[in-house]
């Protein structure tokens, strides 16, 4: 459920197939400290002789059961391999690298130092860990135009050409076409080309760095505020689901100069002469180590559970994990359909000119009503629901769900950006304030009748047509999508994987358009 099981490509040139992988992780662990629960084990989720044979963890059978909240690996924080940990910033840099801690800027940073690891093999402390990892590139949309395998394999590269073209329109596209290929390669020209020839001296390869961004892309973790984002051995080797079983702790706020946990030297205001805090001995884990750690109810049977889950974040959409980590789930409830603001009112005005002023009075009426009271309120609605906490300005914010309903705040944007052209009265706000308030604070019925009447039904036909202005941009409505995966060959896994996101995005849309028609 992880990642792409069939390579993309050729291995990289620095690392041909490690004849034993699950040895190498096996031998690393042994090597750094890593614990795992004895009622684990790691062991290849494919047969022998397959294509390819990732890693996975799986319960032992006849063993004891595993309460929530027990820590079943330990992964010594000396073994993540980070920019820190490496210490890539002690090399000779170009003068305009600044470190990033977040972001595509992280995960360039990251790709880099484990690219110089790979360089030195047997000579890296992650030598072992790395020869674990997949050779090949990992399956990422990002790399589908770039990279399709063997150049006389004719079935890859239709199978990519017909997948991108499925893609068009939705989130997936959004996530890939956002010039990240670009980034990645611009990165290498500025940063990574120049710090081989000034440290490593040897010639750097652009299919090597892009190999090593796979990696990292489908597989760092955000761990703490000392070593960021991080490859992070064996929790990597868990496979992700969104009904996980286990997920990786750690403490983030730690000290970013030496990454204690505890009182240091880097600490400001402290009184030097005060010893150690009266809890400082139960604190000694999570100073040494990262922990894997049940978060469900393991029973010891090996009936209801036989492989072990991770969550790689509960809630990425499909069309994030497809992006990032090259997979989708058979359902996701997290899953959404976005717009960007600008795209929002230029939809709604026919232009941008007004920007500022209607996000200053979307603001405005957002304030108003988002709280812990309208979430309540709305909680039963078939039309309407209020994103997760920590959507923040995204896209997420401004989104159809997984059950068709429409963000509050996206009913919102529309209204304003309405009102704005075609509402006379003096004071918008107030106005807008009534007409929303009914319609959000309605019943299930009462939402039908307001969005039939005055400017409700403004509103919401808006909504409904930038729903159908997004379909129109998209694959599913030529023909059956659903027969043309059925007939789609399992050996275009590209091709299924977009039909079959497609399809979900599709649904998604025509949920909301049917419950405002009904």
């Amino acid at each position: 459920m992880k990642r792409k099981r069939t390579p993309s490509s050729s291995p990289s040139r620095l690392r041909p197939l490690a004849r034993d992988p699950l040895s190498s992780l096996l031998k690393f662990c042994a090597e750094n400290g890593i614990k795992i629960d004895d009622r684990f084990e790691m062991r290849y989720s494919s047969p022998e002789g397959a294509e390819t044979r990732p890693i996975g963890v799986f319960l032992k059978n006849g063993v004891d059961d595993i309460p929530v909240g027990t820590d079943v690996v330990y992964i010594p924080k000396t073994a993540v391999l980070s920019v820190k940990s490496t210490r890539l910033e002690e090399l000779e840099l170009p003068s305009d690298y600044e470190p990033v801690p977040f972001g595509v800027g992280a995960q360039l940073a990251l790709a880099l130092a484990l690219y110089i690891e790979e360089t030195k093999g047997p000579h890296s402390r992650w030598h072992s860990y790395i020869q674990s990892l997949p050779a090949h590139l990992v399956d990422l949309p990002t790399f589908w135009g770039s990279d399709n395998g063997n150049e006389n394999d004719s079935v890859r590269r239709e199978d990519t050409e017909i997948a991108l073209s499925w893609l068009r329109g939705t989130e997936v596209e959004y996530n890939i076409g956002r010039g990240l290929l670009d980034s990645i390669d611009s990165y290498y020209q500025k940063v990574v080309v120049p710090v081989f020839k000034h440290n490593i001296h040897i010639s750097p390869s652009l299919q090597d760095f892009r190999h090593a961004y796979s990696l990292v892309s489908s597989r760092a973790f955000i761990v703490d505020a000392y070593n960021g984002l991080s490859m992070v051995p064996v929790a990597d080797a868990f496979n992700h689901t969104s009904e996980n079983h286990v997920q990786l702790e750690s403490e983030y706020d730690v000290c970013p100069e030496c990454g204690s946990l505890k009182q240091c030297p880097h600490d400001r205001d402290i009184d030097s002469s005060s010893g150690p805090s009266s809890g400082e001995s139960n604190a000694d884990t999570e100073e040494l180590y990262y922990t894997m750690t049940a978060t469900s109810y393991i029973t010891g049977n090996g009936i209801d559970v036989t492989e072990i889950f991770n969550t790689y974040g509960a809630q990425l959409s499909n069309a994030e994990l497809m992006a990032q980590y090259g997979f989708i789930l058979d359902a996701n409830e997290a899953d959404w359909i976005g717009w960007d603001e600008e795209e929002v009112i230029e939809f709604v005005q026919g232009n941008k000119d007004k920007h500022e002023v209607v996000m200053e009075l979307w603001k405005e009426c957002q304030s108003h009503f988002m709280g812990d009271k309208l979430v309540d309120t709305i909680g039963d609605s078939s039309v309407f629901y209020v994103p997760a906490e920590g959507a923040g300005a995204s896209r997420r914010n401004l989104s159809i769900n997984s059950d068709g309903r429409l963000s509050v705040q996206l009913l919102i944007l529309i209204a304003v950006a309405w009102a704005m052209d075609n509402c006379e009265k003096e004071d918008i706000t107030s106005f807008l304030l009534d007409c929303l308030g009914d319609l959000l604070r309605a019943g299930e019925q009462a939402e039908k009748e307001l969005g039939s009447t005055g400017v409700t039904s403004a509103v919401m036909d808006l909504a409904i047509r930038l729903c159908q202005n997004r379909l129109g941009r998209m694959r599913a409505g030529e023909g059956d999508a659903g027969t043309i995966l059925d007939e789609t060959p399992s050996t275009m896994w590209r091709t299924r994987m977009a039909i079959t996101q497609v399809m979900a995005e599709h649904a998604m849309l025509l949920s909301f358009i049917e419950q405002c028609l009904q």
